[in-house]
């Protein structure tokens, strides 16, 4: 019987071979995963495409008189905070799929066990989100130099979250969770900065798609305008839907950009702490072999 051929995900990588690896983990365990996502994380993002039409059909919204009270209407809020959550929840569902599939080396996922950890970690990895975004805000405020700089630092504050809070006797708190990513980030922030970007324009060049339909219907509405007609009103409905289809098409391709950074946490927490290593001395014989050639190229 042959050994079963495993993605070692915890080991040194560049950025080609991280987004090679995050693509390689999607392809076995996407559609796994993907109940999941469609469940508990795309409803937030139909709900940050729903206040995006109302804010753009208000009186005073893009299409109507004047763009500098956008963020004045309440309805901006409420999609703010639906963001956060379905990306904290995008984060919990596609790390501790990661997770589980490190410690098991296998695609039967126990999904019962994830989605209890995922619910379990909400509160304090929302808080780490708020946090990170929160930090982002306020360095851009002053500087965008220092903005940048902040965001890439503290970027895999997220993945060392859930990815150290194995069990009850290993957890991480917010702080630490923050101050492992400056840690690591540290040398290599600009291997960092590449990687996240990369992976950044590429979910976004990818997502163009699902943004097509409230594209076309923005450029109908402008003519419209353009021609004196004001009753815009009755495209409302059909940019709505384009709107929460754009929001949710985005939802289902963050998981290459979240896999991405978690990769890339253990690729540097392999390059400064050595960490697998012991442990793979330890489990030999009784692991499946870990094969990095199964990952292929993307």
């Amino acid at each position: 019987m042959s050994p079963q051929k495993v993605l070692n995900l915890r080991e040194k990588r560049d950025i080609g071979q991280v987004v090679n690896a995050a693509f390689a983990f999607l392809q076995l365990s996407y559609f796994k995963m993907l109940r999941d996502i469609l469940f508990f994380a795309s409803p937030f993002f139909a709900i940050c495409g729903v206040c995006t039409s109302l804010i753009q059909f208000s009186n005073q919204g893009y299409f109507g008189v004047s763009l500098y009270t956008y963020y004045l209407h309440p309805e901006f809020y409420i999609s703010l905070v639906s963001r956060i959550i379905g990306t904290t929840i995008l984060y919990a569902i596609v790390a501790n799929y990661i997770q589980q599939y490190v410690q098991t080396g296998s695609t039967n996922f126990d999904r019962s066990k994830i989605l209890g950890k995922i619910w379990k970690q909400f509160i304090s990895l929302f808080a780490v989100n708020v946090f990170y975004y929160a930090a982002n805000i306020l360095s851009l405020i002053f500087l965008i130099i220092p903005g940048v700089y902040f965001s890439v630092a503290n970027v895999l504050a997220r993945p060392a979250f859930v990815l150290e809070n194995e069990d009850e006797a290993k957890t991480m708190s917010i702080g630490e969770s923050f101050s492992e990513s400056r840690r690591l980030t540290t040398d290599n922030w600009w291997r960092t900065f590449g990687l996240y970007y990369i992976l950044y324009f590429l979910v976004g060049f990818m997502a163009m798609i699902f943004a097509i339909p409230a594209i076309i219907l923005v450029v109908i509405i402008k003519l419209n305008s353009l021609k004196g007609d004001g009753d815009i009103e009755g495209y409302q409905l059909y940019y709505t839907i384009s709107e929460v289809i754009s929001e949710i098409g985005g939802s289902l391709l963050m998981p290459i950009t979240i896999a991405g950074l978690c990769i890339h946490y253990y690729s540097l927490k392999e390059t400064k702490d050595q960490t697998a290593i012991m442990e793979d001395i330890e489990s030999i014989g009784s692991q499946p072999i870990l094969e990095s050639e199964y990952e292929g190229s993307y």
